[in-house]
């Protein structure tokens, strides 16, 4: 999987102007602080939104010109979850944003034109993409609704096994929309597009939970600033003595005094699990990938890429 250069990159987001054609120019500057992040990172190496489907387009055979749209409609649907998903955790900064609702009424604006975006990439595949971005939408709210829910701290978290639900949704959900928009595109075997939407919930649950135990451990952690709980430090402080968990409470309100909070969740053996649980949600995405016939070269390909993702852990989701 050669990652796409910078010539290439750039010509997706050439893309994603021409998509924001329909957005006057009162709110095109609110359009463009809702991008911001997403220009920023998509030159990071392996960035999903950008990654997947240009490597994908390539492996099964689309025209460059439609992965390019593919790929600017990834970047769209990403920027449509990071600012609504911001205006809900309260992270919008005063400028440009005039209050919430105008980022939400922009986020919608930017889903509805990835929608359309990639519909225009392959018109052949219309009502077939449609669904995919609506199986999408459906898996991510509902896990959004989930993560919003985890407020209040350690002590509140509310298990394991909704926490798993949650990330596979939330982020499983996009990264198997960006992993499936190409196959669908091309006219893939649904056994094949079964099988890439498979590996992408179980990846980006993967991803998310690396990055979380990333950020847990992190000086400054964006979870503990929006009071979000996530499973790394839920269950470091339900495997400490009752006596011990104001200490893992004040390192996550990042009190001066307190201990540093990666050393608790390597103590209380947190860390270590989190990273056996990120393995065997990988051995859950190979074995999709091997059970729906995708080429072993292209699984192979995919599968190096999530180790290196989950390596790093900090790319934006």
């Amino acid at each position: 999987m050669a990652p796409p250069g910078p010539a290439r990159i750039a010509r997706v987001l050439a893309r994603v102007d021409a998509a924001l054609a329909p957005i006057g120019p009162a709110l095109r500057p609110l359009a463009e602080a809702a991008l911001a992040p997403a220009r920023e990172a998509a030159y990071l190496p392996g960035w999903p939104p950008i990654v997947l489907p240009l490597v994908l387009g390539e492996a099964l055979g689309l025209a460059e010109d439609t992965a390019d749209r593919l790929a600017a409609a990834c970047v769209l649907f990403f920027a449509s979850a990071d600012v609504i998903d911001d205006a809900q955790d309260g992270d919008l900064p005063a400028a440009p944003w005039p209050g919430w609702p105008s980022a939400v009424s922009i986020g919608m604006a930017l889903v509805f034109s990835s929608q359309r975006e990639a519909i225009a990439a392959a018109p052949a595949r219309a009502g077939e993409l449609a669904a995919a971005f609506a199986d999408a939408g459906l898996a991510m709210s509902l896990g959004q609704a989930a993560d919003v829910a985890e407020r209040g701290g350690p002590g509140a978290f509310s298990g394991e096994r909704a926490y798993l639900a949650c990330v596979r949704g939330k982020t499983g959900g996009s990264i198997a929309l960006f992993a499936t928009l190409p196959a669908l595109a091309a006219g893939a075997a649904p056994a094949m597009v079964a099988a890439l939407g498979a590996w992408g919930v179980a990846t980006g649950a993967a991803l998310q939970l690396a990055s979380d135990l990333a950020d847990a451990a992190a000086p400054a952690s964006r979870d503990r600033a929006t009071g979000r709980a996530t499973l790394p430090v839920a269950r470091a402080w339900a495997n400490l003595a009752p006596a011990e968990r104001p200490l893992l409470e004040a390192a996550w309100r990042g009190e001066a005094d307190a201990p540093d909070l990666a050393f608790l969740l390597a103590r209380t053996g947190t860390t270590t699990y989190i990273e056996a649980r990120v393995a065997a949600l990988r051995i859950e995405a190979r074995d999709a990938l091997a059970a729906g016939g995708v080429p072993p070269a292209l699984a192979g390909g995919l599968d190096a890429w999530s180790t290196s993702m989950t390596a790093g852990a900090r790319a934006p989701l």
